[in-house]
């Protein structure tokens, strides 16, 4: 018999049961939908501006001043009132206190509009705490179907829980030890209307005035969590649920860690010319108030400026699987660029797997050229600025942009190449990557595929000092000669045709990470590699100048804590490599095979010389 024969016969029985109440008559007229009794309200206050104060050295307040804001500067912040009153109370007071003062007996339609209203239907949806096992031939087959029934109209037509795949463990089951659990985290398992529960009103069973729910729902009669029990939809627990999809405001942190409502983001007023220096800064406040590095900043006062909250759906995934509601996760793999040579350490024997000694002789004998920088940046390294990239500070030992060695130069022809001074005369930053992009951000337009990365790439011979043209994301600034790329003609809400890369790119574009390296991988100082996020921050001190502009060039050596993410390596640029797999002398001429593979990671510079001219160091 198959699963539609037994649903058949199964209904034919469900329609020969004896009713116990009396049929009802049906009314002439159509029934009138009943939208619920209670309304939640809410609006809020009219701005009230608030003089903005700060504390000085001993603590006491005194107000903000200067040339364009003499008489001090206000911000205006806003309470919020939400209360849950009658349906018949809301519609007779509805226009009560709307009353125009200006003008009696008209409505101010302002004051109406910043008013907010909601049924309780718009919050809680009612639903029935069984659970229905999903039936390859529809939804229709799942009514009346035996243990697993979806309730149907002849029971309450509420929406019920659906069981876990069968393909996962879920515990408990009646067979089962009752110590006995699983770990896997599904419907059943997360089910709060078990044994034992607390809640004391918990609307069950086919009688009227079921209620009971601790006696009852919540004793030994009910499920244990973990058991997916299929009951009699009439006799199943009916609790509340949150209407979905949720719609949430308030502030906190974006998907990339910095705060939201954001102090350059969300500022009231912004610079908007590409051209101006501080291109996307806030303006028209204080100088007082506006911090370094606004983007990683809350908007002043943001807890009391309910205006400028995020407001949006909470983004949940159906797990089809587990039968639960999820969050998505967010994109934590970035591609970042390497600002030193990354190489594994040794271990406490004092091995490695990584030395530049020729035939992996250490402390005497043969060495390869070292092509990585070894002396610690000073503190007027931090941080070169450029107005093709502005509220970006960075040192960059790669690119003369940022004070680095290779620039794309033009040949007497006018063909473009890569000019790079040698590495190892470049410093060692206190960091070890920077982030170019995250692999979920838009940085080539609408619906592009691109492959965009930085601007400088390894060539196909390998050698450490060879660099080719790129294709970067983030534009070429000033670091292609003859021209100049401005990122902020690009950016989005420019209006500008060629607009293609997203604010939130920007947001992140060469942020500093830290590089943890358990599989011991090895990266040249430049390699481009995707990492990926670990969700920990290390925080360090460090000194940089303030009235200068990097790249050595003086100034005032002051203290800055920072916290930097952690990020581990996935995967390196790939590089072409001609590799000679054997050779020999035959009838006196000298052969070899040869054989290309794609490789990544640390090379060094060739060796071809004789044994007693080797370096004395592998500093190059």
């Amino acid at each position: 018999m198959g699963l539609r024969d037994r649903r058949e016969l199964k209904r034919a029985e469900k329609q020969s049961e004896p009713t116990q109440a009396a049929p009802t008559e049906k009314s002439e007229s159509p029934a009138k939908p009943n939208f619920g009794a209670s309304v939640f309200k809410g609006s809020l206050a009219e701005p009230e501006p608030s003089m903005v104060q700060k504390e000085d050295d001993n603590g006491r307040l005194y107000k903000l001043t200067d040339a364009d804001f003499p008489q001090g500067y206000s911000e205006n912040t806003q309470t919020a009132t939400v209360s849950a009153v009658g349906k018949d109370q809301f519609k007779s007071n509805i226009s009560r206190s709307l009353d125009a003062v200006e003008s009696p007996g008209t409505v101010d339609q302002l004051r109406w509009q910043s008013r907010a209203a909601m049924s309780m239907d718009g919050l809680l949806i009612p639903f029935s705490a069984t659970f229905t096992q999903r039936s390859p031939e529809g939804i229709n087959a799942e009514y009346d179907s035996g243990e697993w029934s979806r309730p149907g109209i002849e029971q309450n037509r509420l929406p019920p829980y659906e069981k876990p795949s069968e393909l996962i463990d879920y515990w408990h089951n009646k067979d089962e030890d009752d110590n006995m659990y699983t770990d896997v985290v599904t419907s059943a398992t997360l089910n709060p209307f078990v044994r034992g529960h607390h809640i004391s009103i918990l609307s069950r069973g086919k009688r009227p005035g079921n209620i009971d729910a601790r006696a009852q729902s919540g004793g030994q009669d009910a499920s244990k969590l973990g058991d997916a029990p299929g009951l009699d939809p009439r006799i199943a627990p009916r609790p509340m649920s949150l209407r979905g999809p949720l719609v949430m405001t308030g502030w906190g942190y974006n998907t990339e860690g910095l705060p939201v409502p954001n102090m350059k983001r969300d500022a009231e007023d912004r610079e908007d010319n590409p051209r101006a220096e501080n291109f996307g800064m806030p303006i028209k406040m204080p100088k007082e108030l506006l911090e370094e590095n606004p983007s990683k900043k809350f908007l002043h006062n943001h807890v009391g400026r309910i205006d400028k909250w995020k407001t949006g759906p909470v983004d949940l995934r159906w797990d089809d699987i587990r039968k639960v509601w999820v969050s998505p996760g967010m994109n934590k793999v970035y591609l970042s660029k390497a600002t030193r040579c990354i190489l594994p350490t040794g271990g406490p024997d004092g091995k490695n797997s990584w030395n530049f000694g020729v035939n992996n002789v250490v402390g005497m004998g043969r060495q390869y050229r070292n092509p990585c920088p070894s002396d610690t940046c000073k503190y007027d390294t931090y941080f070169p600025k450029s107005i093709y990239y502005p509220d970006v500070e960075i040192y960059d030992p790669e690119d003369r942009q940022w004070c680095g060695k290779c620039q794309v130069e033009k040949d007497v022809n006018d063909n473009p190449y890569v000019n790079c001074e040698a590495t190892e005369t470049a410093c060692v930053p206190f960091y070890d990557a920077i982030i170019l992009r995250s692999m979920g951000h838009v940085v080539s337009g609408r619906n592009v595929k691109s492959d965009c990365g930085d601007k400088f790439r390894k060539t196909s011979a390998s050698d450490p000092y060879s660099k080719r043209m790129g294709n970067p994301c983030h534009g070429w600034g000033s670091s292609y000669h003859g021209i100049t790329e401005y990122l902020t003609d690009k950016v989005e809400g420019q209006g500008e045709a060629n607009e293609e890369y997203s604010e939130g790119a920007y947001s992140i574009l060469y942020e500093r990470i830290f590089i943890e390296n358990p599989l011991s991988q090895g990266l040249m100082l430049g390699d481009s590699f995707l990492s990926y996020d670990t969700g920990r921050k290390i925080t360090m001190t460090y000194m940089r100048a303030k009235d200068g502009h990097g790249c050595g060039n003086g100034g005032e050596a002051i203290s800055v804590t920072e916290s930097l993410a952690v990020h581990v390596i996935l995967q390196a640029e790939f590089v072409g490599v001609e590799m000679v797999t054997n050779s020999s002398c035959e009838q006196g001429e000298w052969g070899a095979c040869t054989r290309k593979v794609m490789v990544q990671g640390m090379t060094t510079p060739k060796d071809c010389g004789p044994d007693d001219d080797y370096p004395s160091t592998s500093i190059g």
